[in-house]
């Protein structure tokens, strides 16, 4: 009987696949897939700012470098970043020394290879250079950046590249006169109020008005960077990205794993092509029963991508559950694998985890079936509160926001993320979220998210003034791409949301927000919510704004003095003093006086501050000041009698 039981495990088991098991913690994200790939990581770079040259590391940033050599010290002990700025915030190169074959740059030579440099992340603006000839510049931190060195090769007559002899990898950070950012890059690296602030500035932010000057801490090549190469016979595979999709109807009470209504895997290969493009076969599998899919491509020449389709029906594969809810983790890998019909070498992806859940977010009675047919992709204006349901459970979320674990990416930690979501589970959270002024993180947290059951609510990197997006902008629309694509596979993140603090109003300069970035965001993965800023109260609400502005002129002044007290709610400097904090009051308490005065109607004003939370906000702040200010009031009353005390006993 026991052996039955022994064989009956196994098979149930078997039946379900095989979930994967954890992973390391790596801050390197899954590379290119290519006929060969060779990273340049290490200590073995130098940084040169024209006076003095430095051992250097990579993945890294300079002010890092600088204090592992001993030039500066922790630019987190008292004013060291202020008064030993002038070592860092200054041009700096790095470089590093790197040999190919003579086969190789035959190859290339022949026009058979393709060759790339990829850099998986590069902080602030860099002109990028391969012995001597520029190749390149980078001006986002959130984007990967790929050059072809075979096409620059031929293009400089066959003099960039050296056989047999070290060629050189230049990436020079000039800051003083540098190419603009646009703001992409960690909004909290020049201080927040969580973080020392710099007395750097640089114009390179981009604001609701134009340019606006932004604070910069460090910069540096914070992430990978590899050489590929790529058969011109072939392809090189750039991203995997699967999308799990609930084949049921919408849950209102938890699923399991012998009842749910099956999952639909829609893989989406993107390709990188020579010019001649390429032909073969595409073989995507799943760590499932039947999960595999063949068929037979034609790869242009450039960006391309193929979608197939994989099934999980019910009893193939266990439920995903967030942390704490009794329900476990399990993880399913899918991997592509090219075969170009010429012979040429098979390309294999790194292996993508998935795992099977469905996310709902709602602000309404999803009970009622009537409301939920009605409301169906709605856009989350409902009143009832907001919800997430995961495989049909409720869940009361309990959670933190996420800020990066260091403002210098060269002391990031792939243990400490691991850590951190991990003591998140034990200490009973189910969410994350990560915020909008830090970074897209590391691959560590995220796959220490899968395994450990902890949501995460996403914002896309925007802040606020300087760092805002540029409507169309081709660097941004390349970084939302590459992001969706880079973490979409993974289980725990549950929302897309648009901004920090940012208030998003349709039909106006902040709109971007949801038709630019979220409306890329959602053109990449349809899988997932989408929120329109953090806070927000639905897309609706931000309609019935734009149209009480547009129903009389006289309504213009209350709309402009509306967004004057949310600044002065959202942006006032969160100071701890008796004077700052009395002036605040005061400036606050006149702000709603002159509001009052300005409109002159009592029945509007009490109809708005009943139904506005904006200004139910302001007065809720400033009686919170004022008890703060009381209590400041009192503890600097005592200190200044027991300073009295030690006078009169002294």
């Amino acid at each position: 009987m026991l052996l039955h039981f022994v064989l009956l495990s196994i098979l149930l088991a078997t039946c379900k696949g095989q979930p994967s098991p954890p992973r390391a913690p790596s801050l390197v994200d899954p590379p290119i897939a290519a006929a060969s790939v060779s990273y340049l990581d290490g200590e073995d770079w130098t940084a040169f700012d024209g006076m003095q040259t430095i051992a250097a590391s990579i993945p890294g940033d300079i002010i890092s470098d600088l204090q592992r050599v001993g030039l500066i010290g922790d630019p987190n002990y008292e004013l060291n970043w202020i008064t030993e700025s002038s070592t860092w915030w200054r041009s700096w190169t790095y470089t590093k020394s790197f040999s190919l074959s003579s086969i190789a740059i035959d190859a290339v030579e022949a026009g058979s290879t393709d060759l790339l440099i990829v850099f998986d992340g590069v902080k602030m603006s860099a002109s990028i250079s391969v012995n001597g000839a520029q190749i390149g510049h980078a001006t986002n931190q959130f984007l990967r950046y790929e050059f072809s060195l075979s096409a620059a090769h031929r293009l400089s007559n066959n003099t960039l590249l050296r056989s047999n002899a070290m060629n050189s990898l230049t990436v020079t950070f000039d800051v003083i006169n540098d190419h603009t950012t646009e703001g992409r890059y960690m909004a909290s690296s020049g201080g927040w109020d969580w973080a020392p602030y710099s007395w750097n500035t640089t114009s390179m932010g981009t604001g609701e008005s134009g340019p606006v000057p932004t604070r910069a801490l460090s910069f540096g090549l914070w992430k990978s960077v590899y050489l590929a190469t790529v058969e011109t016979s072939s392809v090189a595979i750039v991203h995997v990205v699967p999308h799990v999709f609930y084949d049921g109807d919408f849950p209102v009470n938890p699923l399991s794993d012998a009842d749910n209504g099956g999952f639909s895997v829609k893989v989406r290969i993107h390709f990188w092509a020579g010019v001649a493009g390429a032909s073969g076969s595409l073989d995507v599998t799943g760590a499932w029963p039947g999960a595999h899919a063949s068929l037979a491509i034609n790869v242009p020449g450039g960006d391309n991508n193929v979608t197939v389709t994989l099934s999980a029906p019910v009893g193939s594969v266990r439920l995903w559950w967030p942390a704490n809810t009794g329900g476990a983790q399990p993880l399913y890998e899918i991997s592509a694998v090219f075969t170009p019909s010429s012979g040429g070498t098979t390309i294999v992806s790194e292996p993508r985890r998935i795992g099977f859940r469905y996310v709902a977010l709602t602000t309404g009675n999803d009970t009622d079936a009537t409301w939920r047919a009605a409301n169906a992709g709605g856009d989350g204006n409902a009143n009832q509160g907001m919800m997430i349901r995961v495989n049909g459970a409720a869940l009361m979320i309990r959670g933190a926001n996420m800020i990066p674990q260091d403002e210098f990416e060269g002391r990031y930690d792939a243990e400490a993320f691991a850590r951190m979501v991990k003591s998140s589970a034990q200490a009973n959270f189910n969410l994350l979220r990560v915020w909008g002024g830090g970074v897209f993180a590391p691959v560590a947290f995220y796959d220490a998210c899968d395994e450990n059951g902890i949501l995460i609510y996403h914002d896309m990197q925007f802040a606020q003034n300087g760092h805002s997006p540029l409507d169309q902008s081709p660097s941004q629309l390349a970084e939302f791409k590459h992001q969706a694509r880079r973490l979409s596979a993974h289980p725990s993140i549950a929302i897309w949301d648009g901004c920090n603090e940012c208030h998003v109003i349709l039909n106006t300069s902040t709109g971007v927000y949801a038709s630019f970035v979220l409306q890329t965001v959602v053109g990449e993965d349809v899988s997932r919510p989408v929120w329109p800023s953090c806070p927000s109260n639905g897309e609706s609400f931000y309609q019935t704004q734009v149209k009480f502005i547009q129903e009389s002129s006289s309504n213009i002044l209350f709309f402009h003095f509306f967004l004057f007290l949310r600044i002065i709610i959202y942006y006032s400097p969160p100071q701890d003093g008796l004077l700052v904090l009395g002036d605040l009051i005061v400036f606050r308490m006149a702000a709603l006086l002159v509001f009052f005065l300005l409109l002159g109607r009592r029945k509007r004003i009490a109809t708005y501050f009943r139904q506005s939370a904006v200004l139910k906000a302001i007065w809720t702040s400033t009686v919170m000041a004022m008890g703060q200010f009381l209590e400041l009031l009192r503890r600097t009353v005592v200190h200044f009698a027991q300073i009295g005390s030690q006078f009169a006993q002294a």
